[in-house]
């Protein structure tokens, strides 16, 4: 990996963290100002991992999320947005019956 890499890595892994502490702290971060903070070769994966975190401390709180609210915001990014929507599933319960007893 290069230096370069390295550096995109660590900025983009800062940018996160302090979006999740935003979010942690129930403030409601906007994701454009931390996009415009990060390397133009960086935004792409950078907007991933906002908006994943953005909507699974959406799901935690209950709150609704529209996906046509982030396809209207960042329009160029249409199937990475979709597949963010499509990963932010919980997995379902373990039926009870289905649990292991030991014999």
């Amino acid at each position: 990996m290069s230096k370069r890499s390295v550096r995109l890595a660590l900025k983009i892994d800062q940018l996160s963290t302090r979006f999740e502490q935003e979010l942690q702290s129930n403030n409601q971060p906007r994701i454009e100002p931390y996009l415009e903070s990060a390397p133009a070769d960086g935004r792409p994966e950078l907007l991933q991992e906002l908006i994943s975190l953005e909507l699974w401390y959406a799901r935690k709180r209950q709150q609704p999320a529209s996906i046509d609210n982030y396809l209207s915001r960042f329009p160029d990014n249409e199937e990475m947005i979709r597949k963010c929507f499509a990963d932010d599933v919980d997995p379902p319960p373990i039926p009870q019956n289905l649990h292991s007893t030991a014999d």
